[in-house]
């Protein structure tokens, strides 16, 4: 199940980077922390109003309550899901809002040797700009 999430991880990235949604200026500028310290690895990307989060807990045993904190969110609100990288199949979603440019989510548990996919969406509406040529 965690090859199937690295793969996971890695076609969500060629995607964003075929699209031109991801750059490598944007993958680089986002940070996530783990607090309290789990033995877990956090892959991360982010486009103009997305971001994705791989998490693996490839050792030991299950991981409970924890929270991942991810910056550079800025201020908008987000919509956010779980992914069940096993199933194939997104969780419910739920609302989360900035502080001080940081998304915080707490994650309940996660089995030994099992992995998950988080997905946020910026919610806030786009205006329309019409532009006479």
């Amino acid at each position: 199940m965690c090859l199937l999430g690295g793969v996971f991880g890695v076609v969500l990235f060629l995607i964003g980077v075929i699209l031109g949604k991801v750059s490598a200026a944007s993958a680089a500028a986002i940070a996530v922390e783990v607090k309290p310290a789990a033995n877990v690895e956090v892959r991360a990307i982010k486009s103009d109003r997305r971001i994705f989060l791989w998490i693996n807990n490839r050792i030991g045993g299950a991981q409970n309550n924890f929270q991942v904190k991810v910056g550079g969110a800025g201020n908008a609100a987000y919509e956010w899901k779980t992914f069940d990288t096993g199933k194939g199949a997104y969780g419910s979603a739920s609302k989360v809002n900035p502080s001080n440019g940081e998304l915080a989510v707490n994650i309940p548990t996660l089995a030994a040797g099992a992995d998950m996919a988080l997905w946020f969406a910026d919610k806030t509406p786009v205006g329309v700009v019409y532009r006479e040529t």
